[in-house]
């Protein structure tokens, strides 16, 4: 049996590979989708967001520690939507993963600016998870304060361990196994992913704003993140 690794085989391979490529990276949705509810609300979150970190680089704009991370989920959740757009359900749980991730840096490093400094130059010690998400719960500016921090705390932590399972390939369903292009798994459960995005941002936003407490927000501003956060939930955010 002939050898298929050879020189002239994998320039045969790289032409079927580049057109393979570009019929393969398209959306898996219609353009109506980005009309549904679930769409629009995500684009709320990231606006949300977006409104979050201005403040912050308005309030220290030389402190990169200060705002540098939530300009990274920032940039994650336009990230995800593309890729979760195509069709690409393990990679956009990765995007999510570091979303969580940045979202507790942001905590952390917000007030650490010697460590971060360290990061940086690649000194820095690596800090599990769990002791981030403890180092939040703890935060002083926490104390005596609505419950339900700990509540959406423990919904992104929660949320965290189980996309751990795609990056650490916990398990065949969370293998992607493709031999080409055309075998790559291309989810179609476009809504259901928005959905698990949108529940994690919903709880980051209601955590960034009440750690951020002395950033200020016009009537308008404040409305634009009130109507993101349920009802019942409304008054603790801005108590």
């Amino acid at each position: 049996m002939a050898n298929i690794f050879n020189s002239e085989n994998l320039k045969n391979d790289y032409t079927d590979f580049k057109a393979e490529i570009f019929k393969t990276n398209r959306f898996v949705v219609s353009r109506d989708f980005a009309d549904t509810t679930n769409f629009k609300k995500f684009h709320h979150l990231i606006y949300a967001i977006a409104l979050i970190h201005t403040k912050c680089q308005q309030n220290w704009p030389k402190s990169p520690n200060r705002h540098a991370y939530i300009g990274e989920i920032r940039s994650d959740a336009l990230a995800f939507s593309c890729i979760v757009l195509q069709g690409y359900k393990q990679s956009g749980m990765i995007l999510l993963r570091r979303i969580i991730e940045n979202f507790y840096n942001q905590v952390y490093f917000f007030e650490h600016p010697v460590e971060f400094e360290l990061l940086n130059l690649g000194k820095n010690e690596y800090t599990p998870l769990n002791g981030l998400k403890n180092y939040l719960q703890s935060h002083p500016v926490f104390i005596e304060r609505s419950s339900f921090v700990k509540d959406y705390n423990e919904s992104i932590y929660k949320n965290y361990q189980f996309l751990c399972k795609t990056v650490h390939t916990k398990g065949i369903s969370f293998m992607g196994l493709a031999k080409n292009l055309k075998e790559l798994k291309r989810n179609s459960e476009v809504e259901r992913n928005f959905k698990i995005a949108s529940i994690i941002l919903e709880a980051i936003i209601f955590i960034l704003y009440k750690f951020h407490c002395d950033l200020s927000y016009s009537n308008s501003e404040k409305m634009l993140i009130s109507k993101l956060i349920p009802k019942e939930k409304r008054s603790a955010l801005h108590n």
